[in-house]
């Protein structure tokens, strides 16, 4: 890359940083070219683009973005998550999480979220579903109920039922679609 094409670079980035909704720095070791083509095809469906930049052009783009906080996820190999702002942010973070699980590749290592630091743990939450959260629901609901004594034994085995289902179906229904 010469200085003009490394200065395009940087600016196209800096954009990017700025015009997004959400940005995720991911560690990208290990993936493969078809591997990264579905991961685009994937997050393109989201509203999304994943790119790898050098990480010296990407802290320039950063600071000219005014995105500092991005600048200490740049050790180490390092590609990047545009969601745009007409993207879905939760959709994007849920295909990362996809593809990390079916391959063991991609470590979170954190993001900007509207211009607010995101940490890991935070875009692994942003990737759960609905469905995960409602089962931890049941879940909790039906260990209350478990645990404290019946004075309606009928009733408390009625609520258990009742729990029992919801779980059941808070784990069988995403897996139907």
């Amino acid at each position: 890359m010469n200085k003009e094409q490394k200065a395009a670079a940087v600016e196209e980035v800096a954009q990017q940083i700025s015009e997004s909704e959400a940005v995720f720095a991911v560690d990208f070791r290990g993936i493969s070219v078809p591997q990264a083509a579905a991961l685009r095809t994937q997050l393109g469906d989201a509203g999304a683009r994943f790119r790898v930049v050098k990480n010296t052009l990407t802290e320039r783009a950063a600071d000219k973005a005014g995105a500092e906080s991005l600048k200490e996820f740049l050790a180490g190999p390092t590609a990047f998550t545009f969601v745009s702002p007409d993207g879905d942010v939760a959709l994007a973070a849920k295909a990362l999480a996809q593809f990390r699980r079916e391959n063991d590749l991609l470590e979170f290592k954190g993001g900007l979220m509207n211009g607010d630091a995101l940490t890991a743990e935070q875009i692994t939450a942003q990737s759960r579903s609905e469905a995960e959260d409602r089962l931890e629901e049941a879940r909790h609901e039906a260990s209350r109920i478990t645990a404290s004594p019946p004075r309606w034994p009928k009733r408390s085995l009625i609520d258990l039922n009742r729990s029992t289902s919801r779980i059941i179906r808070a784990s069988v229904v995403p897996l139907a679609r």
